[in-house]
């Protein structure tokens, strides 16, 4: 062939325009739902049917989006969303997962938490079905927790904002 040695070729550089931290996010939720339901698969011995994926509530990405938004103080945070009467009536539940998301922000940098708050989590998931039925050859179905899903082992509850509750059959 005519030019450079392949082993003396400078290694390509990545080009800007196709960099999408969004993307990043995106991939990134379909990787940890993988491994989650790999690892559920694994630990119960279970060669899954049926994979139900649940999306949290629209009120946990609110408290996600007030840590976002107010930073990783659980004392400033707190004080925002129990400013919201709906919020304030869970309780414990909003504090736990406050508490969480401080995590979560705390791991992260302002750009992808930016990402984060733009991504439609439920669609990445539903995009993402097929390619996951293939991975584990059962039927994959997702559901917002809000909706009322059918939700035979109660899981539906233990979603958070970017870790799908999970239940395989």
């Amino acid at each position: 062939m005519t030019g450079e040695a392949v082993e003396e070729a400078a290694w390509p550089t990545p080009d800007p325009e196709f960099q999408s931290t969004r993307t990043e996010v995106e991939e990134s939720l379909i990787e940890d739902v993988l491994d989650d339901v790999a690892d559920i698969a694994d630990v119960t011995d279970t060669d899954p049917e049926t994979v139900r994926l649940y999306v949290a509530a629209d009120w946990k990405h609110t408290v996600f989006e007030t840590v976002v938004d107010t930073g990783p103080d659980v004392g400033a945070v707190m004080g925002e969303v129990m400013q919201d009467e709906a919020l304030r009536e869970k309780g414990d539940a909003v504090n736990d997962l406050a508490q969480a998301m401080v995590s979560v922000v705390r791991e992260r940098d302002e750009k992808t938490l930016a990402a984060m708050t733009e991504v439609d989590e439920q669609a990445v998931y539903e995009a993402a079905s097929e390619f996951l039925a293939a991975e584990f050859d059962a039927t994959v179905e997702v559901y917002a927790e809000d909706d009322d899903p059918p939700d035979p082992a109660g899981k539906a509850g233990q979603a958070e904002p970017f870790r799908p509750a999970v239940y395989i059959e």
